[in-house]
């Protein structure tokens, strides 16, 4: 026979008002995790424009403009150590779901390219200090294009895997939810009809 407990446990699973408030909590992580990664690499287009647009600037122009150019860095920088700081606000809320493979899966890979971000950000940092070198234009172009695509990277997991699990799995969102609330009407659900027999079923087990 099978056990009724595990049995009224697979049909009838419930998150908690609790981990629906940390879940709401970790959506808005990612979203201001997302617009700060954006504003970080929109910031990093100031110098890539330019840059590729006259590839034959000389080390003594760029030597000559010294200080505004690390000012660049020191700003970009900080931009980038912003979304970092919200991205370990992000992995902290989502240690409450870490029973669930699918979230430990994508947080990995979250984790993971927010370390190769890291990474390239150090090293376009660490080119500032070799401005004279005959490749600066080149390399930081191209540090700077790879940093880009790690963000775009990034900005996918985020929009296209992670927000999209917790809306659907955890909090239980649809496309008719979202509209709804944007045109604030809400429509009724009615529990399926195998938890509602559950349901009837534990009713009356505690009325015997």
């Amino acid at each position: 026979m099978i056990n009724k407990k595990s049995y009224i446990v697979s049909m009838n699973y419930a998150v908690s008002d609790e981990e629906k408030h940390v879940a709401e909590q970790a959506l808005l992580c990612f979203n201001h995790s997302t617009n700060s990664l954006n504003k970080a690499s929109a910031y990093l287009d100031l110098m890539l424009i330019p840059f590729k647009d006259n590839p034959e600037i000389t080390a003594n122009e760029l030597i000559t403009n010294r200080v505004q150019l690390r000012e660049f860095r020191d700003e970009t920088l900080e931009l980038f150590q912003t979304f970092m700081n919200l991205a370990f606000k992000c992995v902290y809320l989502m240690q409450t779901f870490s029973s669930d493979t699918q979230i430990i899966k994508q947080m990995k890979s979250f984790i993971s390219y927010v370390d190769e971000i890291e990474i390239l950000v150090n090293e376009y940092a660490e080119l500032f200090s070799g401005l004279e070198a005959k490749e600066f234009v080149k390399n930081i172009t191209e540090t700077i294009e790879n940093i880009k695509t790690k963000c775009d990277d990034i900005e996918e997991l985020i929009e296209q895997r992670i927000k999209t699990y917790i809306q659907t799995n955890i909090l239980a969102k649809t496309w008719v939810d979202n509209i709804g609330n944007k045109m604030n009407l809400k429509v009724q659900k009615r529990k399926p009809l195998n938890v509602r027999l559950v349901e009837k079923l534990n009713e009356m087990e505690q009325k015997e």
